[in-house]
């Protein structure tokens, strides 16, 4: 699963009844360590094919849950059969924007198999999801699947991490990037290499940190953002403060003088 883009502006928001005429009713159960409120939404997506957010499969609905347990409610879905991703609103505010890595993430599947098992629906199908912050996206820690763009443990992987800013805000959030959260992340061992403001986009702000491999990476992400530092008091910071977020994993080259 690469970068997975979602616009989540501007769809249904759905409460823990199910809908009388939906063809499908998905129930999702958030166990991390996260709270499910109105800025930290769970968000169920329905795509028409197993290779979710890959050229051909297309995101063909989805459905915010501000209440951890509810039921998201599908209707009218021009496929079948279909395939359900659900995840956690981390980092608070997702519109938009490239899902940030590290999002509690998972996918319905049945015991019989680990992949994304496909649902038929029609009228009185539910089924129920279960996660907690043991997936983070864009990979299963330790598991099999991981993307082979981030198999780079002996060269390291890098993060190039875009962010717009609410209008007029950047120096603002300069200030609050620089004095509050470059300390946090690297007391968890991250190398902070370089944060920059856009000469061409007032509002765009980028930065880099790197990781010695993907397994640390993964440890490390899931230390910083399931972290109570981030999740009772940066995290609101940031997402008063980000518009949309783009993230660009890469691996240095064997010359690279950055790494």
């Amino acid at each position: 699963m690469r970068a997975l883009t979602l616009v989540v502006l501007g769809l249904v928001c759905v409460s823990a009844s199910a809908a009388t005429d939906s063809v499908l009713d998905a129930t999702v159960h958030y166990r991390g360590q996260g709270t499910v409120d109105d800025r930290h939404p769970l968000v169920a997506l329905l795509f028409d094919g197993p290779n979710l957010g890959q050229p051909p499969t297309r995101l063909i609905a989805a459905r915010v849950l501000f209440e951890n347990g509810a039921t998201a409610s599908f209707d009218e879905l021009a496929a079948d059969p279909v395939y359900l991703a659900v995840l956690y609103d981390l980092h608070g505010g997702l519109s938009g924007l490239n899902i940030p890595v590290g999002t509690p993430l998972s996918t319905y599947r049945t015991e019989e198999s680990p992949a994304p098992s496909p649902i038929q629906p029609g009228p009185g199908t539910r089924v129920e999801v279960s996660f907690d912050d043991s997936e983070l996206f864009p990979g299963k820690p330790g598991g099999d699947e991981p993307l082979e763009v981030l198999r780079a443990a002996d060269r390291g992987v890098v993060e190039v991490r875009m962010y717009t800013i609410k209008e007029g805000r950047r120096e603002e959030f300069v200030k609050f990037f620089e004095e509050r959260t470059l300390a946090p992340q690297v007391g968890t061992g991250m190398r902070m290499l370089g944060q920059f403001r856009s000469l061409e986009d007032e509002n765009l702000f980028v930065w880099i940190r790197s990781f010695p491999s993907q397994e640390e990476r993964v440890r490390q992400l899931r230390e910083f953002y399931m972290g109570k530092t981030w999740l009772e008091d940066l995290g609101k910071g940031a997402g008063d403060l980000i518009e949309a977020t783009e993230v660009l994993l890469v691996e240095p080259t064997v010359r690279s003088v950055m790494r």
